[in-house]
């Protein structure tokens, strides 16, 4: 009769040690998940470096240097300060697997002095404990994905806004310019017609872009506000650009904006030559 009472009484210390091991598994196996991704972003973060821009600039020596320097100084500013939240981030990670990893091995010890369970011996449990970790895992790692994809595309949100401000901002009031100033040189005695109105519109599928007649929608209006905007556009840079407008492509048809493209080709070798 003592000895039952002792078996019972060990198979309930062997079962009161295995339930404070399983939260401190589940624990565990979700702070290395966590690890494994705050280390995989660590890792795996890119920038854009001084000689990308260079490059860059070789192939489009009209772009504005100091807005697009602007916007890589606040991303990687952006990125520096992350690093080192994730760093620092990776470093309680490490320090609380350290301490859960040792509290673990010590209630294994202790189940192990218990003597193995009459039900489930010690290499059964330690599969169960493994397999219910790698679940554990692959949880929280879906989970970081999921946070990821939302932060990627706040990142991307965020660019896109500043991008729209700091430079499709800047370029539309340029450009602007150039074209009220063809609109007065094309009427210099005063008898000056509306300009047309461009600007850029940064929406969540890129960048687009408004023309807008000002209310005057004739026919003879239309491919005079083409014109200025054509001859603003060869003014504004050497690159060829013809307007998505449908103002043109019914008044002018596709073998004529062919040759126009071609004009417009000439015209940037002349500029660059």
């Amino acid at each position: 009769m003592d000895l039952f009472q002792a078996e019972i009484q060990a198979r309930k210390e062997r079962e009161s040690a295995r339930a404070v091991l399983r939260p401190l598994t589940t624990k565990l196996a979700q702070l290395e998940g966590r690890l494994a991704n705050v280390t995989t972003l660590l890792d795996g973060g890119t920038r854009i470096t001084t000689s990308d821009l260079a490059e860059f600039y070789t192939y489009f020596p009209q772009a504005n240097h100091e807005k697009l320097e602007t916007v890589e100084f606040y991303h990687h500013e952006l990125s520096r300060i992350l690093r080192s939240q994730l760093e620092e981030q990776q470093h309680v990670y490490r320090a609380q697997i350290e301490h859960l990893t040792e509290q673990i091995r010590q209630k294994k010890a202790h189940i192990l002095a218990l003597g193995e369970s009459a039900f489930l011996d010690e290499e059964t449990y330690n599969h169960a404990l493994e397999v219910h970790g790698t679940v554990l895992r692959l949880e929280v790692q879906i989970k970081i994905y999921d946070e990821k994809e939302e932060l990627r595309n706040q990142r991307k949100h965020l660019l896109e806004d500043l991008l729209g401000k700091a430079v499709t901002g800047a370029i539309t009031a340029d450009f602007k310019a150039v074209m009220n100033e063809v609109n007065s040189e094309l009427y210099p005695h005063g008898d000056r017609k509306v300009c047309p109105k461009f600007r850029f519109k940064v929406t969540t599928k890129g960048i687009n872009y408004e023309f807008d007649h000002c209310g005057d929608r004739g026919s003879g209006a239309k491919s005079r506000h083409v014109a200025i905007f054509d001859v603003a556009m060869l003014r504004h840079t050497p690159l060829p650009f013809l307007i998505h407008d449908s103002a043109i492509i019914k008044l002018v048809g596709h073998a004529p904006v062919r040759e126009l493209l071609s004009v417009y080709m000439q015209s940037a070798s002349l500029q660059q030559s």
